[in-house]
């Protein structure tokens, strides 16, 4: 049976394989706005490893190991630029806040130093934030489309940026509300927790965890926040399975080494050496992010079929 392929301006090959007629959606390389045609030309969908016709990118096959997704920002260019272009953005602009936490914890820093970098760090943080998640959403967008090379860097579009936090901000919302707030409330409630106390706190965790997950990857691949409701976001975790907990067990360790490594570098005692070790923590912490997206998107795209997405109009309760 034929597939509709969408092509964007961009070069992008979009597959949408059932989706109806008229359906709009958002090309995830270039955020522009792309429409399913009435007549779906005649052309199948490239198979797993093969070159799609569209400037040459190779087309994801359903699964990929874990050593393949630590190369995934190495496949071209754009992966290169975002491995070395945004680790030294970040360096900059939470200098001051390095600084400042470097001295609460007993670095000898120069305090001129600190009133310098300060102020415009704290000024681009959150544009820095705001383009860092808009990238991670195209890649993860791209990743469940089939892409195998990173995505295009996004332009300096404010609302897109926008779009990026508020999405973002929701799903850790509705993870909080579904599992955070309900282990606070049982772990405050407790007098004297147990083993079993415990163990039922850290499943409400991981439950409003993946909540969390697959809230975010519905508001990014509908770009709606109305398709983050309970009725879909319930579905995609049924569909999911044990694929949400492996994305989340690998963004966990992720997180844990960033953690680890951000507490040595603030122990360090000389600029010589923090100030390389700074720059060197967030080209980890940068790199991190891409292969736990590129991850998440490549479970996300092995379940697609049981996920049902995009064979219709965007969920809404």
């Amino acid at each position: 049976m034929a597939v509709p392929i969408v092509v964007c301006a961009c070069g992008m090959r979009l597959n949408a394989p059932g989706a109806r007629p008229g359906r709009v959606g958002r090309c995830p390389g270039c955020g522009a706005a792309l429409r399913i045609p009435d007549a779906p030309p005649a052309e199948t969908a490239p198979g797993p490893g093969v070159k799609s016709k569209s400037k040459g990118r190779r087309r994801l096959a359903r699964g990929e190991s874990l050593l393949a997704s630590h190369a995934y920002p190495f496949r071209d260019v754009n992966g290169v630029a975002y491995s070395t272009i945004l680790p030294v953005a970040w360096f900059l602009v939470a200098l001051g806040p390095f600084l400042l936490a470097a001295s609460a914890v007993g670095g000898e820093m120069p305090s001129e130093l600190f009133r310098i970098a300060l102020a415009p760090s704290m000024l681009g943080i959150p544009p820095a934030l705001a383009y860092t998640l808009t990238y991670l959403n195209r890649a993860f967008a791209t990743t469940f489309q089939g892409e195998d090379s990173p995505p295009r860097w996004p332009e300096l579009d404010v609302w897109e940026m926008i779009r990026a936090v508020v999405v973002w901000l929701a799903a850790i919302a509705s993870g909080a509300a579904a599992g955070g707030l309900p282990a606070w409330y049982f772990w405050s409630h407790t007098g004297e927790p147990g083993n079993l106390d415990r163990a039922a706190v850290v499943l409400l965790v991981v439950l409003g965890a993946v909540y969390a997950q697959g809230a975010l990857a519905a508001g990014l691949l509908f770009d709606d926040v109305l398709a983050m409701n309970p009725v879909t976001v319930l579905k995609a975790m049924r569909a999911m399975g044990l694929g949400s907990l492996r994305t989340l067990a690998y963004a966990s360790c992720a997180l844990a080494a960033v953690v680890g490594l951000l507490a040595l570098v603030l122990r360090s005692t000389s600029p010589l050496v923090s100030l390389p070790a700074w720059l060197a923590f967030w080209a980890f912490a940068v790199h991190e992010a891409l292969v736990a997206t590129r991850i998440w998107g490549v479970e996300c795209r092995r379940r697609a079929r049981g996920l049902g997405w995009f064979r219709g109009a965007s969920p809404r309760s």
